[in-house]
């Protein structure tokens, strides 16, 4: 779903995927489908993560197949699209 605001757009998402491959990680209902680490550059899978060469990147959080994610967490809120 996208909402308008000005000059902006805003979309809403309803599943979380790695910024490298695309792979689903958390589905629509927050659960966590395959381990992957929100970093300052995005979610990364880990199978990815382990294969950049620059590993010195903030990592925030790692999470873990299995756990529920929140839909207030601020991962899911509505990016900018520019």
């Amino acid at each position: 779903m996208e909402n308008f605001s000005g000059d902006n757009v805003y979309r809403e998402k309803k599943s979380l995927h790695c910024d490298l491959c695309n792979k689903l990680l958390v589905d629509k209902e927050g659960k966590v489908k395959e381990e992957f680490l929100w970093t300052i550059r995005g979610l990364i899978c880990s199978k990815h993560y382990e294969s950049l060469d620059e590993i010195s990147f903030k990592i925030y959080k790692r999470y873990n197949k299995g756990q529920k994610i929140s839909e207030s967490h601020s991962l899911f809120k509505p990016v900018k699209i520019s």
